[in-house]
């Protein structure tokens, strides 16, 4: 055991302090904590710990409103849940400033535009399941681990969500089917997700099983949309590989559609249950305004990941014409729909890697505004150095990893472009993630 006075906040939602002459990582706490902790990971250099006791809790902890939050059950969902949101929100831009501070100025890394709606705010998630068909089970991972805590009710979906799975539970109990987990490797349910839309009006239910065989399935689909009539399309996903990855490639459609129609502002979307679509509707408004504004009037846009298309439609009608790249087919089809279903004339979509698009597609461009919205592992060095200062004039970039951005901002810096701002969102209250909007100007502009 160790006593810990916790001294910084870390990324990742760690406390920082020190012991052994190393540093030492603690979840659920911050500064003036003082903790007394069992050792989970230790190397040279650092040591991750296990809050067993606090021995010093500061007054900025308050009694959280989930039983699976904190250091005992350690869902792997929330941070911050038991600090108010002011105070969540000057931590992460504390850590803003401190990632991006040796780039650039203070003065033009922005404060975090809060979210408008702090619970209850995701519009898709994918659980877990584990255990046999007697006690079959739906919940987070526990921290840096594969066992499934169970919730009463999360906070950060609506109570639809919970309602929904429980229901599933009880029909695998009822019908005896069992989960994937690491006893029954040739189980059947391996997790269960739900995406829908803005108004609530209309849930996807997905479910992905080991194989293409699920019991009685027109029995479940009966049983979910008698209690559940908003439910427009139940989905079959079959991931059959040993793997981390969530969503196989078959699928099944066991009832109604796909795809949920939503909307952010005036602009609508048909968003298929695989597309990626910002999972906070509200803040995703205020980012999409944002990045709207930086947009500049009459220019090329390039929506690198474009996903269904939700950035360059949102604002396309600045632009002389939006240029969407995906590699994933289903989002293209959706992005080319949703061009028309609002009417967008000047957009034009191509399912492609952005590395292909930008070596065999589309010549340079030396006026054209690049916006690069890319998975949380950030952007190949080859597409950096494709899009640079002489081939663009602005790159806005979105990223969910402030690590992933900071890295890339340096390889775009040496490519000829300059920031201009830093502005996060919080799009994801109560846990340690961030979305943060770099802007960069090609330093060619500023010289002309």
């Amino acid at each position: 055991m160790l006593d810990v006075q916790i001294e910084r906040i870390a990324f990742r939602g760690y406390g920082i302090g020190y012991a052994e002459d190393k540093t030492v990582f603690v979840p659920y706490t911050i500064p003036g904590d003082k903790v007394r902790i069992s050792k989970t990971h230790e190397n040279s250099k650092i040591i991750f710990g296990r809050i067993e006791s606090y021995i010093q809790k500061t007054k900025d902890h308050h009694e959280p409103s989930c039983r699976a939050f904190g250091h005992q059950k350690q869902c792997g969902a929330c941070d911050y849940l038991d600090l108010d949101y002011s105070l969540q929100l000057s931590i992460k831009d504390g850590l803003v400033s401190e990632i991006f501070s040796p780039l650039i100025s203070s003065d033009r890394i922005d404060h975090i535009s809060p979210s408008p709606i702090t619970h209850r705010y995701r519009n898709k998630t994918i659980l877990p399941v584990s255990g046999s068909w007697k006690n079959i089970h739906f919940g987070m991972y526990k921290r840096l681990s594969h066992n499934v805590v169970t919730h009463d009710d999360c906070l950060l979906q609506p109570i639809l969500f919970d309602q929904i799975f429980e229901e599933i539970m009880a029909f695998c109990r009822d019908a005896r089917i069992s989960a994937t987990d690491s006893d029954t490797n040739n189980a059947l349910l391996r997790s269960i997700g739900i995406r829908c839309n803005s108004d609530h009006s209309e849930f996807i239910v997905i479910l992905v099983t080991k194989s293409g065989r699920l019991p009685f399935s027109n029995l479940l689909v009966k049983r979910l949309l008698d209690r559940f009539p908003m439910i427009s399309g139940i989905v079959q996903n079959i991931q059959r590989d040993n793997t981390n990855v969530l969503l196989g490639k078959e699928d099944k459609l066991l009832y109604g559609k796909y795809y949920i129609n939503t909307n952010i502002g005036n602009v609508k979307y048909r968003v298929h249950y695989r597309s990626f679509f910002q999972i906070n509707s509200a803040c995703a408004r205020l980012l999409y305004d944002y990045i709207k504004e930086q947009v500049d009037p009459g220019s090329d846009v390039i929506d690198a990941y474009c996903g269904i298309g939700s950035i360059g439609l949102y604002a396309a009608d600045k632009a002389n014409r939006i240029i969407g790249i995906d590699e994933v087919p289903e989002a293209i089809t959706d992005a080319s729909f949703n061009s028309q279903l609002n009417n967008v004339a000047n957009s034009h979509y191509s399912c492609s890697t952005a590395e292909q698009f930008f070596n065999t597609t589309y010549p340079p461009n030396r006026d054209c505004c690049v916006i690069i919205d890319p998975p949380r592992s950030g952007v190949s060095k080859e597409l950096l150095e494709k899009i640079n200062g002489n081939s663009a004039r602005k790159i806005i970039y979105v990223s969910c990893n402030p690590m992933t951005l900071m890295r890339d901002i340096k390889i775009l810096i040496n490519n000829g472009f300059s920031i201009d701002r830093i502005k996060p969102f919080d799009m994801f209250p109560h846990t340690w993630h961030i979305e943060t909007v770099a802007v960069l100007t090609a330093n060619r502009m500023k010289q002309e």
